[in-house]
């Protein structure tokens, strides 16, 4: 359930704490699991705010 609440992230289809939720950790916990999948946090933010 992790991995597929971080590709849900990663594709924009969930928020930070939506797929923190699905995965049902933190979202400290979550933003800090993403990367063990290849997931750039900071990437994301930024492309979402540019």
């Amino acid at each position: 359930m992790r991995f597929i609440a971080a590709q849900f992230y990663e594709s924009g289809k969930l928020s930070l704490g939506q797929a923190a939720d699905m995965a049902r950790l933190s979202k400290r916990t979550f933003a800090e699991l993403l990367s063990d999948y290849g997931v750039s946090l900071i990437k994301l933010l930024c492309q979402r705010f540019i």
